[in-house]
């Protein structure tokens, strides 16, 4: 589904879209875009447990390459288990959010958790984080999801205060032990 929404008066563009990508050409556009928008603030658990950083407060010196064979994955895949949004102003990337959508066994329905959600710097406070967040839930329900997770790295504080802006309340701290 492409969604069409109508620019703020601060906006440049007449209109922002947000779709699913389906298209593996865009591998590289959103590894760049990934890679150029996230600092060590964003590191999480899940950033440690994949092999994106190294250690809290450090990227793999190979994030690209990384990202960009997930990337590649996801867009070869059917979709059904883990997807890309991208929302564009004009012909400009100025998101993107990686998906995951898991069934389970003992509920009814399943969850969908919001791998990776990034906003360029210069669409920053102008609504499109909460036009993707309201978008991804959208779809995920779509999908049958009942909840919605995502994490977020220790000290990405403008992050959490955004979230918790769109609903979504703290459930656990992950800690970790380097052995």
């Amino acid at each position: 589904m492409t969604r069409t929404i109508a620019a703020s008066a601060r906006d440049a563009a007449p209109q922002l879209v947000i779709a699913w990508c389906t298209d593996p050409g865009m591998a590289e556009t959103i590894t760049r875009f990934f890679v150029a928008h996230v600092d060590a603030a964003y590191i999480s658990h899940q950033e440690l447990q994949e092999g994106r950083a190294l250690a809290p407060g450090a990227w793999n010196p190979d994030l690209a390459g990384i990202i960009a064979e997930e990337v590649q994955a996801i867009l070869a895949s059917d979709g059904q288990d883990r997807a890309i949004a991208v929302a564009r102003n004009g012909e400009t990337l100025v998101g993107l959010a990686l998906m995951s959508f898991r069934p389970v066994d003992k509920a009814p329905g399943c969850y969908a958790v919001v791998d990776d959600l990034i906003v360029s710097p210069e669409a920053r406070g102008l609504g499109l984080g909460r036009h993707m967040v309201d978008w991804l839930a959208r779809e995920a329900r779509e999908r049958g999801a009942t909840r919605l997770f995502l994490e977020s790295g220790i000290h990405n504080n403008r992050a959490h205060g955004f979230f918790e802006k769109q609903g979504f309340a703290k459930l656990s701290t992950v800690m970790m032990r380097e052995l």
